[in-house]
């Protein structure tokens, strides 16, 4: 597995955003990922955007590859507006646009 660690000041809190490839073990990830996060449809056919952080409670967010057969390809604007608590995120390589 594939990662790349930066480590960003947000909010007055250090918060680690992962990149990582599986290996092209989609449903791996999706079985480890984050409970909770709202998705909604992305702009292509069978893909969706992390839309926000929904009932998730986690701190540590990891975004699946796909979600409900839905290539995950990106994160919304403000999809983690007011979250004070995530300390990390896990971003998958299928996510090319961070709103």
């Amino acid at each position: 597995m594939k990662k790349a660690t930066k480590e960003l000041l947000a909010a007055e809190s250090l918060l680690t955003v992962t990149a990582c490839s599986n290996g092209g073990k989609a449903n791996d990830i999706e079985h480890i990922s984050t409970k909770g996060l709202e998705y909604a449809a992305g702009a292509e056919e069978n893909t969706c955007i992390v839309a926000g952080i929904g009932t998730a409670v986690a701190t540590d967010i990891i975004i699946p590859d796909v979600y409900q057969g839905k290539k995950v390809v990106g994160i919304g604007n403000n999809a983690f507006n007011k979250c004070d608590k995530v300390t990390s995120v896990v971003i998958p390589d299928s996510v090319t646009s961070i709103g």
